[in-house]
């Protein structure tokens, strides 16, 4: 049994800990707000440096304890190209940051989408948690034409939720899990004369750390579709990452016009290659 004292001393210690983290984070982010935007935007181009990374952006500006960057542009080695942001905002995650833990919450937008996650730093990852954005598909179609076989228009609502922990030096995705919902999906071909349903896609690491992830795939009322595969992330870049499995695909006869065109036999095609640039083959 623990002494009565003690648990007083450890609860005390507790709350003492507390306040102590709580007044820290407070001369942090008032250092932060009364510091000229200069010293702030040397020390970010400093950090950035040090960790590898080309850091761009039109301006900064400090917002009560919020940190704000319009026209962002993040390029690494591990990238194929910049990743181009509208905006990047970075407050404290308060809830974290008074259980001791370093934390902060992020935001970005994207050709006009919004997307936010809490940032996370344990010894040697960064947790993604709470990660959440709801996507025009419409509006993000450019970023993702070059990369389609048959750059045909598609709209719907792209919702992407879940967490990934990522190694703090090198960046990849180690442990996690991502679901991805489109709904009302659409493609402007006259044959697909309304929306196709809803469809998910859900990865998941395999939890021994060798960047192996499951994917799965299901969804639709028109169209189905149904797979599972594995994607390789163990690649230090993501143009060497992988990816393998089965996509089974069938038109509903009540779907005519649809059923018409593709048949209402299962279809499946098996998927392999380069996760940017994979192939999709018919069995």
């Amino acid at each position: 049994m623990i002494p009565v004292s003690h648990a007083i001393e450890s609860r005390h210690a507790s709350v003492w800990q507390l306040c102590l983290i709580f007044v820290l984070a407070l001369l942090l982010f008032t250092a932060m707000r009364w510091q000229p935007e200069s010293w702030l935007q040397h020390q970010i181009d400093q950090q950035a440096r040090i960790n590898g990374i080309d850091l761009r952006y039109q301006t900064l500006q400090v917002d009560g304890l919020s940190l704000r960057m319009a026209h962002v542009s993040i390029r690494t080695a591990e990238l194929p190209g910049p990743l181009m942001l509208d905006s990047m905002r970075i407050s404290p995650a308060w809830s974290l940051l008074l259980s001791g833990i370093a934390a902060a919450e992020v935001k970005v937008t994207l050709s006009g989408q919004a997307a936010k996650a809490v940032l996370v730093r344990q010894d040697k990852y960064i947790d993604l948690r709470d990660l959440n954005a709801v996507l025009d598909v419409a509006a993000l179609q450019p970023l993702w034409k070059l990369h389609m076989p048959v750059p045909v228009d598609s709209g719907g609502t792209l919702k992407l939720s879940g967490q990934v922990q990522l190694d703090a030096l090198s960046g990849l995705p180690v442990e996690g899990q991502l679901d991805v919902v489109w709904q009302q999906a659409r493609i402007d071909l006259p044959v697909f004369k309304k929306p196709l349903g809803n469809y998910q896609l859900t990865l998941k690491a395999t939890g021994n750390a060798s960047g192996i992830w499951q994917w799965s795939l299901g969804g639709g009322t028109d169209v189905m579709l149904s797979g599972s595969g594995q994607m390789n992330l163990s690649g230090k870049r993501p143009q060497q990452w992988t990816i393998n499995g089965r996509v089974q695909l069938r038109a509903v006869p009540e779907a005519r016009a649809i059923a018409a065109m593709l048949g209402t036999q299962t279809k499946v095609f098996a998927i392999s290659g380069k996760l940017l640039n994979a192939r999709l083959q018919a069995m």
